[in-house]
């Protein structure tokens, strides 16, 4: 994948107001190569080589405006459209058929990208010299979102489960979020080094999926959860540096299917909780200690309702430890 970018940018500033108008025009060129495996009911395979390439150009447009209020507070405004790209593992030209499980997989090299219009608008508030305040409200209109989608009726494999990414139509996402972060540098000395923080985010997002099997249904958007949110308490003074933070997501959608809001996969919620640690014994030396999943939460799936658990991975608490030198 390759791809040639270009910009003009103007900035002015008008008093306590400064803006920043531009545009950005990005031309890209893909090629891949992949393979088409077949894998009958004995368990032997033939693989065919495929290939494909593509070239579109995204023309992305932006505004922003910064208003200093005060010393203290900030009044943020964007207007922009943005473009974002398929996956290599989405777009790549694969195609793997099991006979024995009745299972085919297919990438798809005609994804196009998806491209945002966005419209954000925040109020910062900076505490002291370590410290933020923030809430933004936000809006996105995006077109031909990516989503992966799995159904049984395909006309060119029959009998077996599709499972292919494909562009949807339409999709809306409606926010707001909240952050809060400070160093606590105004306590005696030996507690000046800890740090608090705590941030939110509340979406309301629908999905056209452009599925003719179910024309007329509105889905959220797919990996985007509605709530998600972070908290963690950390000390940092001298060579030393920790935090414990913990990271709430509710459910969000994964997969939609074709046949049936019962064949929809969606990813149940989950919680993590990780510490880290890093202490720096000289310039070029430190060390670091990492935990994660000390809650031990699975990952898990689960097919129209929560009741039809369709993966369950546990992967226990994670350790790592280990000493860094700068040469």
């Amino acid at each position: 994948e390759d791809i040639f970018a270009s910009y003009v940018m103007g900035t002015w500033d008008i008093g306590a107001l400064r803006v920043i108008g531009g545009v950005r025009v990005e031309n890209t060129r893909f090629s891949a190569v992949g393979n088409q495996v077949e894998v009958d009911d004995d368990g032997n395979y033939t693989v065919t080589a495929r290939a494909a390439d593509s070239s579109y150009t995204n023309v992305l447009p932006g505004l922003h405006l910064r208003w200093n209020a005060s010393d203290d507070w900030v009044l943020r405004f964007a207007a922009n459209k943005t473009v974002s790209r398929p996956s290599f593992g989405d777009i790549s030209p694969r195609t793997a058929t099991n006979a024995g499980d009745e299972e085919v997989r297919l990438g798809n090299p005609e994804l196009d990208p998806y491209e945002s219009r966005n419209i954000d608008l925040s109020l910062e508030r900076y505490i002291g010299k370590s410290g933020i305040l923030s809430l933004g409200l936000f809006h996105k209109s995006i077109d031909g979102y990516i989503v992966n989608t799995v159904t049984e009726d395909d006309a060119a494999y029959g009998g077996f489960e599709v499972t292919r990414v494909i562009n949807g139509d339409k999709a809306t996402v409606r926010g707001a979020e909240f952050n809060y972060q400070q160093q606590l540098d105004f306590l005696p000395a030996g507690f000046d080094g800890l740090l608090v923080g705590a941030s939110g985010t509340w979406l309301d997002t629908g999905f056209d999926a452009g599925i003719a099997d179910r024309a007329g249904e509105d889905f959220m958007l797919p990996r985007a959860s509605k709530h998600v949110y972070t908290a963690h308490v950390g000390y940092e003074k001298g060579g030393l540096s920790t935090r414990v933070a913990a990271v709430y997501r509710s459910e969000y959608l994964d997969t939609i299917g074709s046949d049936g809001r019962a064949y929809d996969i969606f990813v149940a919620p989950n919680t993590q909780l990780d510490f880290s640690l890093d202490y720096r014994f000289t310039p070029r030396v430190s060390m670091y200690f990492e935990a994660q999943n000390l809650l031990d939460k699975p990952l898990e799936l689960y097919q129209g309702v929560r009741s039809r658990t369709l993966q369950n991975e546990e992967y226990g608490r994670t350790y790592a430890l280990g000493l860094k030198v700068a040469l």
